[in-house]
């Protein structure tokens, strides 16, 4: 059993992201490539996918992302729609605190595998 949530993989346990896909009539929307640790209260990395635009701006385990380009990351839930909401091919501003520090990576989001 996996508790990670992935972040643009459409897959079962997605199901925020795959609602926003719906609600938006896309049937490939964009893909972080970013497995979330299970919890309510922050958008912390459990993994990134390798080759991923999330491995490739280097975030690492135990960050959490705080932003999405100007807006506030609370929940995994909130960054699954951030990241639905957009398309491939964006480039998007990610505010990471990584144990003391702040870190602002530049992310080019990709079109979400099947």
């Amino acid at each position: 059993f996996n508790s990670a949530r992935s972040v643009g993989h459409h897959k079962p346990t997605d199901l925020a992201a795959s609602d926003v896909y719906k609600r938006q009539g896309k049937d490939q929307g964009a893909e972080l490539g970013v497995s979330l640790e299970e919890e309510a209260e922050r958008a912390t990395v459990k993994a990134a996918t390798a080759g991923s635009p999330a491995e490739k701006a280097g975030l690492k385990p135990g960050d959490v992302i705080v932003r999405f380009n100007n807006d506030k990351v609370h929940t995994g839930d909130d960054l699954i729609e951030l990241v639905g909401a957009s398309s491939p091919g964006d480039r998007v501003t990610l505010e990471v605190q990584r144990g003391d520090e702040v870190l602002k990576l530049k992310v080019t989001l990709r079109k979400r595998s099947r």
